[in-house]
């Protein structure tokens, strides 16, 4: 998975699909997040705070800001198109809501439990069938999971601290599983 800490990330768009994807980008505590809307709805001017900017995307706003990650949503073909090209231009990745040819990246069905993360794709064939797959494990993969993944973070840490590696550092955070009884 791409870190979006590690960038600044533009996001392009005035609907509900660029404000899916900045919460995304919110969920990691991007520091570095534009988002370019002329005419936001009222829930995006909100949420994007200060990040708002009311214009679309000009080439010396890639120049200037160097965005590794681009967003687009709610924009028509040829504007999707332009800002793709000029985001690729400045070397980002380009993810384009419903326009999986546009794409660089796909946006995954995500479910969080604290720091597991499970994601389920369809390569943008199918966004509703991963959604899907994804409610389903969320049945299977409960909130406590999140506690889980941080015992097995620490017990990890501790293990390689020890000198532990390879297959016996695996093992080991397996049979930590195990004897829990978590996945029983």
């Amino acid at each position: 998975m791409i870190s979006p800490r590690a960038a600044p990330i533009f996001v392009i768009g005035e609907g509900q699909g660029a404000l899916q994807r900045l919460r995304l980008v919110d969920e990691y505590d991007a520091p570095d997040v534009f988002v370019f809307a002329p005419s936001p709805c009222a829930e995006l001017t909100q949420i994007a705070g200060s990040r708002l900017c009311a214009h679309w995307p000009h080439r010396n706003d890639f120049a200037d800001r160097k965005p590794r990650l681009v967003f687009v949503a709610d924009t028509t073909d040829d504007a999707a198109k332009a800002f793709s090209v000029l985001a690729r231009d400045a070397g980002a990745l380009v993810n384009v809501h419903d326009r999986t040819p546009l794409c660089d990246f796909h946006v995954p069905a995500r479910l969080r439990r604290g720091v597991l993360q499970i994601a389920v794709a369809t390569d943008g064939k199918v966004p509703a069938l991963s959604r899907m797959i994804r409610d389903r494990i969320a049945a299977l993969i409960g909130p406590q999971w999140g506690d889980h993944a941080k015992t097995l973070g620490e017990t990890r840490a501790r293990l390689l601290a020890q000198g532990v590696r390879g297959g016996d550092l695996s093992r080991q955070v397996a049979d930590v599983v195990r004897n829990e009884g978590w996945l029983s």
